[in-house]
């Protein structure tokens, strides 16, 4: 049918179909922008026809467009949706059968973290069964990242420059936690870099164990952590690097079905839990 054809059902068809043609130029483009014209002449329609969609799919959130440039490239409503059609992916999803076998396996309390810009976000949790105090709490705690051996994992596998530079905005904020300042923050990262796990002695809270490895995502690095938290008794050195065996083969399990499209995950260093202030 005609651009300007008489509507109907397979009017609202071809609609469909036209406006399916413009996200998927859109999300070919190489450097996610393209201008009206160009969208237009890719997608095999008239400017105004292509103007109209992409109107609305912009009110709907599936398009953005930039007025400076005149550009147009996928909104985050297409995000959303391919989030919830890929709820089985998500990280809280992948993670929560493995903080149940941890937690039990090792008499612990296991945790999900997520990174939340300079900062790391407890998004789920099990008790293994004995009362184990955490600097996060419940879920929907929060620490700097450098604080707990969870935030340390996180920091310890981005950039360098961007850790270095994470470091100097939290270390104000470091001297709430005793024993801990920007410079042993910074001076523990090499070690965790190296083994590829942290572990805390019980610096942090007495007679309590930590022990954590990053958790990476193939789009946007390290995102979070996979951690433990254990009475001393029962975290004993000898049994530190088999659990962290153990930690670093569930992380990689959970890694590898992590969907880049998760809003947890697409944007690290700007996620903010929902409910969380």
């Amino acid at each position: 049918m005609a651009d300007g054809g008489r509507p109907g059902a397979i009017g609202g068809a071809q609609a469909i179909d036209r406006a399916v043609a413009l996200l998927q130029v859109l999300g070919g483009a190489a450097d996610g922008d393209q201008r009206l014209k160009d969208l237009a002449a890719k997608a095999g329609l008239t400017q105004p026809t292509a103007a109209r969609i992409l109107k609305a799919l912009g009110a709907h959130g599936f398009v953005e467009h930039d007025p400076a440039s005149r550009r147009y490239r996928l909104g985050l409503g297409l995000l959303t949706l391919a989030a919830t059609a890929a709820g089985r992916s998500s990280a809280k999803g992948l993670a929560r059968p493995w903080l149940l076998r941890l937690a039990q396996d090792c008499t612990a309390n296991a945790f999900l973290m997520l990174r939340a810009g300079t900062e790391a976000v407890c998004v789920d949790r099990i008790d293994g069964g004995v009362i184990v105090h955490s600097i996060t709490g419940a879920i929907g705690g929060r620490v700097p990242l450098g604080v707990g051996p969870g935030s340390l994992a996180v920091l310890a596998f981005l950039d360098e420059r961007e850790a270095e530079a994470i470091i100097a905005l939290n270390a104000a904020r470091y001297r709430a936690f005793p024993g801990i300042d920007a410079d042993r923050v910074a001076r523990a990262l090499p070690a965790i870099r190296a083994t590829g796990y942290a572990f805390d002695p019980g610096r942090v809270i007495e007679g309590v164990r930590g022990l954590a490895v990053p958790l990476r995502s193939a789009s946007a690095g390290a995102v979070g952590a996979l951690s433990i938290g254990a009475l001393a008794a029962t975290l004993p050195d000898d049994r530190v690097p088999g659990l962290a065996q153990r930690l670093a083969e569930a992380a990689r399990d959970i890694e590898d079905g992590l969907n880049p499209l998760d809003p947890a995950l697409a944007r690290p260093d700007a996620y903010h839990m929902e409910g969380v202030p």
